[in-house]
């Protein structure tokens, strides 16, 4: 972490759960995202004096978090990160600039499951399903591409993990 005169290794102190898969955001301020293994999204962020954690829950009530979320900073202070669903659905959960959070059902494409997603700063949110193709979410609507030379696609973080 950066002490803020040097990068330093140290206890980050305890999220409340065992976490996996993170995604940075560098905007207004510094923060990491990671999944709880309790099926909760948490963040680590710099307060201005130290790191802190905050627990964003669940993308809905009866859903945990899957997977490794996908995060950007938008329009300076908000944040939007995007999180799969144990349910298959894509999840949108917005940081604004008061640290308010609330979350958003993408739903899936028709018949397929969501399980790993990749958003980019220029808003594109990339999708792989359960049987490898490639989606995209754009303004309301899935678009799937099929499978790249045929082959499951089973990563979507640069540069596509293929099989």
């Amino acid at each position: 972490h950066w002490t803020g005169s040097q990068w330093a290794f140290g206890s980050h102190s305890n999220p409340g759960t065992d976490v996996e898969g993170c995604s940075a955001v560098r905007g207004s301020t510094d923060m990491v995202f990671l999944r709880g293994f309790d099926g909760t999204l948490r963040e680590r962020f710099w307060n201005g004096n130290a790191w802190a954690w905050r627990n964003h829950g669940r993308p809905a009530p009866d859903v945990d978090a899957f997977g490794t979320p996908s995060s950007y900073a938008i329009s300076g202070p908000t944040t939007r990160v995007f999180v799969p669903g144990r349910n298959g659905h894509l999840y949108r959960f917005t940081l604004d600039a008061a640290n308010q959070g609330s979350w958003q059902d993408f739903q899936a494409p028709p018949g397929k499951s969501v399980r790993k997603v990749h958003a980019t700063a220029s808003g594109g949110i990339f999708a792989i399903t359960e049987d490898g193709d490639v989606c995209s979410w754009w303004f309301g609507t899935w678009p799937c591409y099929g499978k790249p030379d045929n082959k499951h696609v089973w990563d979507c973080s640069d540069p596509i993990l293929l099989d």
